[in-house]
């Protein structure tokens, strides 16, 4: 990824694994519960490949609200071919990962054929629901964006073509865009301290880095190892 500094003027190429990486970012400035982060990702993912105005890039916070701490799943209910799902206010990426799950589970219990979405921020986002259930074989044709879609099983071939060229060829931002969502990004990273350097591996009287280490290494058993030898 370029930094702010360096990137060029006009178009920034970003590939799928780093506009994943600044979805995460987000997610975690804005207080995401942890668990969900991955799906929620995800999702972002997918509805920025299909062109879905995810992200306000002229508005604070790039259109995400202030916290998304308060998630919560939502309820839902069948009557006769319809799924109708309540969304509680949610912000519409938060929302996609539950959506999909809950059409899947109404579709093995009933013959669902549409699929009702109210009560939602940022609905236009919702079609990135698309993704996640056109790998599970369900197709979903937009009746009414955003609220309401008709529903069948099959293979959505526009999805494909559009996390096909997201995986081979990126996505392209204008310089101004990408220094939105890169900056509001920053805030998602942890601060630097002692712990965090602790995990950074062993560090010496120089202040250089000697050894990485990654989650499953003991630090102590390490820095016994580098150690001098007491029969030396």
């Amino acid at each position: 990824m370029n930094s702010a500094d360096t990137a060029p003027p006009g178009k920034v190429q970003l590939s799928r694994r780093e506009l994943r990486l600044i979805c995460r970012r987000l997610l975690v400035a804005h207080d995401a519960p942890a668990g969900i982060i991955s799906a929620v990702t995800e999702s972002m993912v997918d509805g920025i490949a299909l062109g879905l105005p995810v992200l306000d890039i002229g508005a604070a916070d790039l259109g995400l609200p202030g916290s998304l701490a308060d998630h919560r799943s939502p309820d839902w209910a069948v009557r006769g071919n319809d799924l109708t799902v309540i969304g509680s206010g949610q912000w519409a990426p938060m929302l996609v990962p539950a959506l999909a799950d809950i059409v899947r589970m109404a579709a093995a219990r009933h013959n669902i054929s549409r699929v009702n979405v109210v009560d939602v921020r940022n609905g236009a986002a919702l079609e990135a629901v698309r993704g996640r259930l056109s790998r599970a074989g369900f197709v979903l044709t937009p009746l009414e964006p955003g609220t309401s879609w008709s529903m069948s099983r099959g293979d959505d071939l526009d999805f494909h073509d559009a996390e096909h060229q997201l995986l081979f060829d990126g996505i392209t931002f204008t310089r101004d865009s990408w220094l939105a969502m890169y900056r509001a990004s920053l805030r998602g990273l942890t601060p630097e301290s002692e712990e965090s350097f602790r995990h950074a591996g062993y560090v010496d009287e120089h202040g250089e880095l000697i050894e990485g280490m990654d989650d499953d290494h003991d630090i102590e058993a390490a820095l016994s190892s580098l150690a001098p030898s007491q029969n030396a």
